[in-house]
């Protein structure tokens, strides 16, 4: 009974089965996702099947047959449990079942006994042998320990500082310097540099406090060590701006003007990300004005780029060339006014309100069509009042798209400088069927001595609902006369 008894404490191993059901749990959470959708049948999966392969994993690996060396196993696979529920955002009777898996990874994490093996345990339970045996609190807080010291003693390893980072800066080994100066994944840094990854748990500290490493390998890229020079563009442009202090830095000219110098700077030595992400701050400029002198200089540092036959130079000079000044807006203005016979109702309709009101709007979408058009305008620019132009613009939104409404203004800004034209744009306003051009030319023809054509205009703007003109009409029935032709 000793020797039996013996063997079953040997051969157990709490510690491996305990990594042994973590193990376990990887193919049964992959199992239970994949029948997610179903909520009853993954709660049935969830509560025994899931816990039962890491408990056999447990079982086969551990050979446990202790209840206290079962405990972690039974913790682990419950709180795993617990963990899917909340990852898939469970409804409350998975939390509720939640028992379940624990006893059903604690039944099936112990090994099957044999008549003599149960015979020993209860022989020992009675009259304990005279063997060197592990408590039943160490048998479940050892595994317990050993499990989660593994993430700290990771952390640890990873975070404590270090100086492998600053050596390597200091003896101008590049290489080594992408693998000790950031930490995460490995090569993380060289995807980083690529412009495949986010710059993330650096050793460079902030633009305002920035580390030994970070003083070191700016001073190397002052003094033309191109890989530093690359490296340094990508820790201010990238790592600082999305760093702690990310709002501070947001519109700050000082610090915008250093990235710009550096993202130049490695662009011009051929760096494509660079490249990429001065195309995309030109392009993203859709909706807001610039200086012209930040235009011109975008054009010029395309150009440079492009003399260099650098990648991407052609696309980012087109990118510049769309960038919106004031200027651009002013010559468009320019352009239309000159050119009235070419545009649609509804610039000639903007253009009228411009010149009348001293407010020229554009849409960005005019300047390139890559950018959608919303049908707003997306700003606005001062112009000066030109009343000249506004009659110009009228004559062809009269003419040209028959507007009554314009037809009439035309005959109330000319019926005072050159009648006879007035009242020709009076005719074609009430032929266009504008009420009140309507009346004013009835009342007109009638005074002038043509009765019938003159009634036959009054009446029309009756009956397209001037009151004015109803009016006249029951006073020409009744006086045969008007008094408004005194």
């Amino acid at each position: 009974m000793e020797q039996a008894y013996t063997k079953l404490v040997q051969q157990e191993k709490p510690i491996f089965a305990l990594l042994a059901a973590v193990i376990g749990l990887v193919p049964a959470t992959l199992f239970l996702l994949l029948l997610v959708q179903h909520f009853i049948l993954s709660l049935i999966v969830a509560c025994f099947v899931f816990p039962a392969i890491a408990g056999l994993f447990a079982r086969y690996v551990g050979r446990l047959y202790s209840s206290a060396a079962r405990i972690p196993v039974m913790l682990v696979v419950g709180v795993a449990y617990i963990a899917v529920g909340l990852l898939l955002q469970a409804k409350v009777i998975w939390f509720l079942a939640g028992p379940i898996p624990f006893g059903v990874a604690f039944v099936t994490s112990k090994k099957s006994l044999t008549k003599l093996e149960w015979q020993a345990i209860s022989e020992h339970s009675i009259k304990p042998f005279q063997l060197k045996e592990a408590s039943s609190l160490r048998k479940a807080a050892l595994p317990l320990l050993v499990l989660f010291s593994l993430p700290a003693l990771s952390y640890l390893y990873f975070m404590l500082p270090n100086n492998a980072c600053l050596k390597s800066i200091e003896q101008n080994n590049y290489l080594s310097v992408t693998e000790k100066c950031t930490l995460g994944k490995a090569g993380s840094i060289r995807n980083w540099l690529a412009g495949n990854d986010l710059a993330s748990g650096h050793k460079f500290g902030t633009y305002y406090a920035p580390t030994k490493e970070a003083i070191l390998i700016r001073t190397k890229a002052e003094s033309g060590d191109i890989q530093f020079q690359i490296l340094w563009w990508s820790i201010v442009d990238e790592a600082y701006r999305f760093g702690s202090d990310a709002e501070q830095l947001a519109g700050n000219d000082k610090y915008e003007n250093d990235a710009r110098f550096w993202r130049h700077n490695a662009a011009l030595l051929g760096h494509r990300p660079a490249v990429e992400k001065e195309l995309a701050i030109y392009s993203s400029l859709a909706q807001h004005l610039r200086a012209e002198a930040f235009k011109q200089q975008a054009i010029a540092f395309s150009k440079q780029l492009a003399a260099a036959k650098i990648d991407g130079a052609d696309e980012l000079l087109a990118a510049a060339n769309h960038i919106v000044t004031q200027s651009d807006i002013v010559q468009r203005y320019r352009t239309q006014l000159a050119d009235l016979g070419s545009l649609l109702f509804d610039e000639l309709d903007n253009l009228l309100y411009a010149v009348e009101s001293a407010e020229f709007h554009y849409n960005i979408h005019d300047f390139n069509e890559r950018y959608a058009n919303t049908g707003y305008y997306t700003g606005s620019i001062q112009v000066e009042i030109d009343e000249d132009k506004a009659l110009e613009i009228l004559k062809v939104m009269s003419i040209k798209f028959q507007n009554a409404e314009a037809s009439y203004k035309v005959f109330k800004r000319l019926v005072r400088s050159n009648s006879k034209l007035a009242i020709s744009f009076l005719e074609q306003a009430a032929k266009q069927g504008h009420i009140e051009a309507a009346a004013i030319l009835g009342k007109i023809l009638y005074c002038q001595n043509s009765r019938m054509e003159g009634l036959a205009w009054l009446k029309k703007a009756a009956d397209l609902g001037s009151n004015v003109a109803l009016e006249q009409q029951k006073e020409i029935g009744l006086t045969r006369n008007l008094k408004a032709c005194s």
